[in-house]
């Protein structure tokens, strides 16, 4: 009986954890390979969608500004812009990487955002 790689066993991330994302998992396709998303909505099940916010260093953008962060190994100045979803079951060590947890005042600004 083959033993299924734990890279690709999914999980569920909490609000406000920002994560390296392969960006394959979204549609439209993005131009880079990785991105930076804050998680904003994560159902209970792994049958749910997981909501997140991408980051992106294009300051010309609107969205909520975020300054780069080294404790998040986000060096550069960014700008949460973009609100997307995945399925739960796409969330496995292999197509995410755990940075950190988005300060609580950004978090908060990032939800009214897009949630109230």
């Amino acid at each position: 009986m083959k033993r299924e790689d734990p890279a690709d066993v999914p999980f569920l991330p909490s609000l406000g954890q920002v994560y390296l994302v392969a960006t394959v998992l979204f549609q439209p396709p993005d131009k880079k390979p990785r991105r930076p998303f804050v998680v904003v909505d994560a159902p209970l099940s792994l049958r749910g969608r997981i909501a997140v916010v991408a980051r992106t260093t294009d300051t010309d953008v609107d969205g909520v500004r975020h300054d780069a962060d080294p404790a998040l190994s986000l060096d550069q100045d960014g700008v949460f812009a973009l609100l997307k979803s995945v399925e739960a079951q796409e969330w496995t060590p292999r197509n995410v990487l755990l940075y950190g947890q988005l300060p609580p005042a950004v978090l908060q600004q990032v939800m009214r955002r897009w949630y109230e």
